[in-house]
């Protein structure tokens, strides 16, 4: 039993749970219940010490096991090298707001949109806990092609809701219609001056935030965090492959998860 990696991988949740959550009775109880081969209801909202931002976070339940240890490593460090002090940071999918955490912290000035008005409210309350509410603007808005609004299809995860066809129907809980903006219009309405790192993670939609990019993206070629959603209609390698083609970047892969879903990093190459 010991060298089931499931059983390691409880192990380690549990542990840090105890270590580093607000609420470690809700854990005992818990842990005693699943033991006892029990039933015992799951919170919504979990705020726990994330370690590699240094402070406290809110997170849904659905997503405690993946912040709670070393969340994407590899675009952490990528995102850390890539910050310094007055970088201007774009988090397009905020979701709950960790990497405009990260770069806030780095002393980057961010701006983080998330149309999910479920994790915005998570959002908004974590920029408030970790006290980065001067250097980040919250935008409570989806990002596409043009302004206007849209219909935003809710997720039974919210990190999953989405406006594309990546999201299958069977776990749709709702339909709302957001606002919606370009990237653009944020450079024309916020005077930017530079656009040092953008991160898009919006559950298949990327091709419209590209495409409502065109002067961000020629002025100020920045690098690119994206998380690539592999759809039936809407599929992001096209849009990887316009980037490369029209914009001059080069592709490299931070983590792989599946055939449907991966996290690159776009860098601008030197000479355009």
């Amino acid at each position: 039993m010991g060298d089931n990696p499931n059983f390691i991988d409880g192990i380690k949740y549990y542990l840090y749970s105890l270590l580093f959550a607000k609420d470690r009775l809700y854990f005992i109880k818990r842990f005693v219940n699943r033991m006892a081969r029990g039933s015992y209801v799951e919170k919504d909202i979990y705020v726990i010490y994330q370690h590699q931002l240094r402070t406290w976070l809110a997170i849904p339940s659905s997503r405690f096991y993946m912040y709670m240890l070393a969340y994407e490593r590899s675009v952490v460090d990528t995102v850390r090298r890539l910050i310094t002090p007055e970088s201007v940071f774009i988090d397009v999918g905020a979701f709950i707001g960790f990497y405009s955490i990260l770069a806030a912290k780095l002393r980057a000035r961010v701006i983080a949109l998330e149309p999910d008005p479920r994790s915005f409210k998570i959002l908004l309350h974590n920029i408030e806990m970790s006290a980065l509410r001067q250097r980040v603007l919250l935008i409570n808005a989806a990002v596409g092609a043009c302004k206007g609004s849209i219909k935003l299809k809710l997720a039974d995860n919210p990190s999953e809701s989405s406006a594309s066809d990546y999201l299958n129907d069977s776990r749709v809980v709702g339909v709302v219609e957001v606002p919606m903006i370009s990237l653009d219009e944020i450079f024309k309405s916020q005077e930017l001056k530079r656009v040092d790192v953008i991160k898009i993670d919006v559950e298949g939609s990327g091709s419209d935030v590209v495409a409502g990019a065109k002067l961000v993206l020629s002025r100020f070629r920045p690098h690119m965090i994206f998380e690539v959603h592999r759809g039936y209609e809407s599929d992001e390698v096209t849009t990887i492959k316009t980037l490369k083609r029209e914009y001059n970047y080069e592709c490299r892969i931070l983590e792989f998860r599946n055939k449907r879903n991966f996290l690159i990093h776009l860098v601008p190459k030197v000479g355009k």
